[in-house]
C-alpha cells in the first residue's frame, strides 16, 4: 500500500499497487485489460495503442473499450484501494505519494 503524503480529496488516500511500461504486468491489470500473449513463464503482454502525443491507451478486456489512457510512458497506472484503475503522471505521483519504492 502506498499512502498519500498529505491529503488531496481528488485522489485515493491509498494505492494498492502501481505499474509502468517495462514492469511485469500484474494480475489486477491483466484481469481488466486485453491480454495478447502469455509466455512460457506466465508473463502477460497486454494490448496497448500508442498515441501521437507520446502516451498510450490500454485496451480493456472486451477488446473494444479503453481501460486507461496514459499521457506519457513515464506515467503510472494505479490501482486504488477500492479497485479503481487510473493513470497518474510521474510528477503528480511524486508530489502526492512520494517516490514509489518499486521504481
Amino acid at each position: 500500500m502506498i499512502e498519500q503524503k498529505g491529503y488531496n480529496s481528488k485522489f485515493p488516500k491509498f494505492l494498492k499497487d502501481i505499474w509502468r511500461i517495462g514492469d511485469k504486468v500484474p494480475e489486477w491489470l491483466s484481469d481488466k485489460a486485453k491480454v495478447t500473449f502469455i509466455d512460457g513463464l506466465g508473463n502477460k503482454t497486454i494490448e496497448r495503442r500508442d498515441l501521437t502525443t507520446g502516451g498510450y491507451e490500454i485496451v480493456s478486456a472486451d477488446g473494444i473499450g479503453i481501460l486507461c489512457s496514459v499521457k506519457s510512458r513515464e506515467d503510472y497506472v494505479c490501482l486504488a484501494s477500492d479497485g479503481y484503475i487510473f493513470p497518474l503522471g510521474h510528477e503528480k505521483m511524486r508530489i502526492l505519494y512520494g517516490k514509489p519504492n518499486k521504481h
